[in-house]
């Protein structure tokens, strides 16, 4: 910066004499503090300079994040819409999965129902037949058991018929008997 400021240093050395400087001494801080003052001291012009200088970095910046941030929108709205894809692909391949396993459950399950509803009618026949079976051995051994009472009670009825046929024959040998006694 090259700075114009207005000092003079004659009139400050002065000053500084008056105020118990030695000549030398005054001379030297005068110096110095021009010197100073003309190195350090910003003019309204390097105020400006600087100014527009800041402007134009803080408009390269502005420029340069927008763009920055349209690239980062752009990858992210293509990320987002990649993810969405594979998302959307694994959905369909789960969906298909879980279709085809409900289809393989449910064929194994008919098959599984198939083959039980057999068996059960399979040993449904068997029990029946057994049952049928042993239903007409009961009957036989009824059907033995009546011929046997019949002939026991055809026996029985012989016997009995027998017993009061002699008992009603000895009734009337007795009564005859005893008619002839007492007459």
């Amino acid at each position: 910066m090259s700075a114009q400021v207005l000092f003079n240093q004659f009139a400050y050395a002065d000053r500084l004499k008056r105020g118990g400087f030695s000549d030398d001494q005054a001379r030297a801080s005068a110096e110095a503090l021009g010197d100073a003052l003309t190195e350090t001291v910003a003019t309204k012009s390097d105020l400006e300079r600087t100014e527009s200088a800041l402007k134009a970095d803080l408009e390269r910046t502005e420029s340069a994040l927008k763009t920055d941030l349209e690239r980062t929108e752009s990858a992210l709205k293509t990320d987002l819409e990649r993810t969405r894809s594979a998302v959307k692909t694994d959905l369909e391949r789960t969906e298909s999965a879980l279709k085809a396993n409900l289809e393989r459950t449910e064929s194994a399950f008919k098959t599984d129902l198939e083959r039980t509803e057999s068996t059960i009618k399979t040993d449904l026949e068997r029990t029946k037949s057994a049952l049928k079976a042993d239903i007409e051995r009961v009957d036989a051994k009824i059907d033995v058991v009546r011929a046997e009472l019949k002939t026991e009670i055809a026996a029985t009825k012989n016997d009995l018929i027998r017993w009061i046929l002699m008992l009603n024959i000895a009734t009337a040998g007795l009564l005859f008997t005893a008619i002839k006694l007492f007459k």
